[in-house]
């Protein structure tokens, strides 16, 4: 029986971060609409010894997975996702995905929350996965939805951006649901380089 390579997308696998990625990471971080579209903190640049000590730390979890995306054929560094926070008594993690601004609109950001939910589902065999994702975020909203999620709730006037009040929403998704996907023939789990 043939066992389905768990990290590889169609475009991009999902590998190990390295202390090495930290200094482009945190180039990323010097984009303030990166840094304002991912967090609720206000934006700063972040200092390469700072993500460096991030990727250590999960490195060491139990309760945290924290992956890179790599473009196949360069194994450029195109982004990050995080499953964190796992709660493991009930089977349920937080999901955090960020890419480059670089690489905005290109349909990787679908393709890098598809590699963590199939590695979610089925390898760490969760039964949730939840996000929060600001209403001011249409593009990442869009996809969250045309992925699978499905909005569960919302944090009325969460964030303060540019003297407007901003919401922030809560989307979740359950494996039944992934599997249902997958079932129907939505595009969920990725297919790697021999599949195609």
């Amino acid at each position: 029986m043939e066992i389905e390579n768990l990290f590889a997308g169609r475009h991009m696998d999902m590998a190990a971060l390295e202390e090495s990625d930290a200094p482009i990471i945190a180039r990323w971080f010097d984009d303030p609409e990166f840094v304002r579209r991912f967090e609720a903190v206000p934006a700063r640049p972040r200092a390469t010894a700072e993500i460096a000590g991030q990727i250590l730390t999960a490195r060491d979890s139990q309760d945290d997975y924290l992956f890179g995306f790599r473009l196949r054929g360069i194994n450029a560094l195109v982004g990050y996702g995080a499953l964190d926070g796992i709660n493991w008594r009930n089977r349920v993690a937080w999901l955090a995905v960020a890419l480059s601004s670089d690489y905005w609109g290109r349909g990787l950001g679908r393709e890098a929350v598809r590699l963590m939910l199939s590695y979610a589902f089925g390898e760490l065999e969760l039964h949730r996965v939840q996000l929060t994702v600001f209403a001011s975020n249409g593009p990442a909203i869009s996809m969250y939805e045309a992925v699978g999620f499905q909005r569960e709730g919302v944090y009325r006037e969460f964030l303060q951006r540019d003297g407007q009040r901003v919401d922030m929403l809560l989307m979740g998704m359950l494996a039944r649901e992934w599997i249902e996907l997958a079932k129907k023939g939505r595009d969920c789990i990725p297919s790697g380089p021999d599949s195609q």
